[in-house]
Order: structure tokens, then sequence, then C-alpha cells
């Protein structure tokens, strides 16, 4: 009984070289699919944060406005984002005091204008690095170059 439950086992086909090729082909196409996804993914959750941070510097502007009547500029007719201006956005003492979580979503902002009037930019400092978003107080709209 033992030798015949053997030579069933021994002879039971099993699968062939070309149906365990498909079946990891298709794997392989099903996780590039994936992939690809999840890069689109992560791209438009990071540009929606860029966002975000950028209405969160707008009520820090509207309340540093309300306590000096001035909005808070770096001064100058327009500005590039870089981790330097980020991070004196970020200063308590010398800039709005907003907590921004630059490198956790890859963009870098900055802030001009003449003080009755400003314009918010962040660049993306991930991928090409020239996806660019600008909020101006006057459209009170974010807008987002094509590159995005």
């Amino acid at each position: 009984m033992l030798s015949e439950n053997r030579k069933l086992f021994f002879l039971s086909p099993g699968f062939t070289l070309i149906e365990l090729l498909v079946v990891v082909a298709i794997l392989g196409v099903l996780a590039s699919v994936g992939i690809i996804a999840y890069g689109s993914y992560t791209t438009t959750t990071k540009m929606s944060a860029a966002s975000n941070t950028m209405q969160q510097i707008s009520l820090a502007q509207t309340e540093y406005f309300s306590d000096s009547d001035s909005y808070w500029v770096d001064g100058a007719s327009s500005c590039t984002p870089t981790k330097a201006t980020t991070i004196k956005i970020i200063d308590e003492d010398d800039g709005l005091g907003v907590p921004i979580a630059y490198k956790d979503i890859n963009f870098y902002f900055c802030i001009y204008g003449d003080g009755t009037d400003y314009t918010i930019k962040a660049l993306a400092d991930y991928g090409s690095k020239d996806c660019e978003i600008t909020f101006a107080l006057e459209t009170r709209e974010a807008v987002r170059n094509n590159k995005c």
C-alpha cells in the first residue's frame, strides 16, 4: 500500500516550466503597474501637502497682519524657494513661526511682497525639481505650473 502511494506521488504531474514562467510574468506586470500607480499617488500627496502648508502660511500671515498692520515678507520683489528661505519662515523670532515639515513633503517655500501684499512660492525638491506652486493674496488661489 505504501509503495503504491509513493508511485502515485512521483508520477503525479506537477507544474511545467512554461506554466511557472507565465505566472512569474503576470506577477511582474502587476507589480510594475502597482509601482507606477504608487509613484503617482505619492507625487499628488506631496503637492496637496504643499498646498496645505501654503494655506497654513497664509493663516499665519493673517495673524501677523492683525498684530503689526503689515504682512511678513522677505522684502524682495521675487524669490526662489530654498532651504534657507523655508527655515526663515519657520523661525519664531525673525519669521512667522509656522511649523513646516518641508523634509517630509520635499517642498521649499518663500514669501515675497511689499508688506501690503504677499505671494507664497513653493518649489519641489524631488524628481525634476521644476514643480512650482504660487499663492498670491490678490487672487487667493494656488496656481501650479505645468510641470507638477
